[in-house]
């Protein structure tokens, strides 16, 4: 047997055995959010994609092989992506066994605990992977790519990521507005919405009252069927009210946050919720009911329209 083979031979071995030596690392980082939001975000099977980057990833080329089960009776659930199987153990919610079934698995048993500061979590992850496994991160652009803590503390400390939407508070974008109010039917919404922009774009032409024709919408929900709807559009000065016509006045110094949504209308209640959440995780309280302004100044005309819009909720 020559020099060649004998090192070939030795290579291998040791890369065999180099597969079955376990290696642990272990570490710790403060997730500047609170205890119940990462245990609500890491005990969601759904959430793993928006954050876990070897489910992320996968997601993203393929999200037609994504697909997760819960076995509540086990305490369990499985995440299955184009290439691999993601089983989590929940012992507790704040303890959780990660084991990734691909060619190099990995185990990860992760912890979160509550520190002083109500607004910030402790998480501690053991990470065991072969020997082998260990040597390869090194050449990998990101050696953590597996790393809970590493992929789960961006996420939630980054307000675009964590809501799904840039977030800004801002002051109120226009301060008078035409208004005309209606309730209806939720089936009828858009042939109601319509019309009375139709009616206010000719009342406002009529009296000279605006050079923007900025559409407004603010809807309110009533019941399980139908729904009160204010349609707005900005003008330059204040009116008396002229049968259901009226004009509305906001504070100028008003605060509001306001969130951006370009899509199917029919999902846009997505920004919605982010807001409502962002609301009630800084503690800040509703004045108004939020309501949508369209930038490219079309009106939805069914749940399949694609909208450009921002979404105001005033706050104080």
């Amino acid at each position: 047997m020559n020099l060649l083979k004998k090192i070939s031979i030795v290579c291998v071995t040791v890369l065999a055995i180099s597969y079955f030596i376990p290696v642990q690392t272990t570490k710790n980082a403060v997730i500047k959010k609170t205890f119940y939001d990462v245990v609500s975000e890491i005990n969601n099977p759904d959430n793993w994609k928006k954050w876990y980057s070897p489910i992320k990833s996968s997601y993203q080329k393929h999200p037609e092989k994504y697909r997760f089960v819960e076995d509540y009776k086990n305490k369990k659930f499985i995440i299955y992506t184009h290439n691999n199987k993601y089983i989590v153990t929940k012992y507790s919610p704040g303890y959780l066994k990660v084991q990734s079934n691909g060619l190099f698995k990995t185990n990860c048993e992760v912890r979160f605990t509550f520190t002083k500061d109500s607004h910030k979590s402790i998480v501690f992850e053991t990470h065991t992977i072969s020997l082998l496994t260990y040597v390869l991160n090194f050449f990998k652009p990101d050696n953590q790519y597996d790393s809970v803590i590493k992929n789960l503390k961006p996420f939630m400390e980054n307000p675009s990521l964590y809501y799904g939407f840039e977030i800004k508070r801002t002051h109120v974008p226009d301060t008078i507005y035409l208004t005309l109010s209606k309730t209806i039917l939720a089936k009828n919404r858009y042939i109601a919405t319509d019309s009375m922009y139709k009616i206010l774009t000719k009342y406002a032409l009529k009296n000279k009252l605006t050079r923007t024709f900025k559409p407004y919408l603010v809807q309110n929900t009533l019941g399980n069927d139908s729904l009160t709807i204010t349609a707005m559009l900005v003008i330059d000065t204040a009116i008396m009210p002229d049968s259901k016509i009226t004009s509305f006045t906001m504070p100028s110094g008003g605060n509001i946050l306001v969130a951006r949504y370009k899509g199917r209308y029919s999902a846009s209640k997505t920004v919605y919720d982010a807001l409502q959440k962002y609301v009630f995780d800084n503690t800040l309280s509703s004045v108004f009911t939020p309501f949508e302004r369209y930038l490219d100044k079309r009106i939805p005309k069914n749940d399949s329209s694609i909208v450009d819009m921002e979404v105001f909720y005033p706050i104080y």
